[in-house]
């Protein structure tokens, strides 16, 4: 899906190996969004490094089955 997404256009995709739970997908991509605004300017791959980061220290989402499916696609 993340390459169909680049063929459309997109540079840098975030997606997911494997089915996830649904309730994940906003706080992942709150904590994408909160790192790519700030300040330091490391790009979307260091934002989604972070965001994983805060996932994997979420109690809900602290097993391997969660945060070690989502990558990042892109230059």
């Amino acid at each position: 899906m993340a390459s169909a997404f680049q063929l459309c256009g997109y540079r840098h995709v975030v997606g997911s190996l494997w089915t996830v739970q649904d309730a994940m997908g906003p706080v992942l991509a709150r904590a994408v969004y909160r790192n790519l605004a700030a300040p330091d300017g490391r790009g979307p791959a260091y934002a989604l490094h972070r965001a994983v980061a805060e996932l994997r220290a979420h109690g809900d989402y602290d097993d391997p089955l969660f945060w070690a499916s989502v990558i990042h696609s892109g230059p």
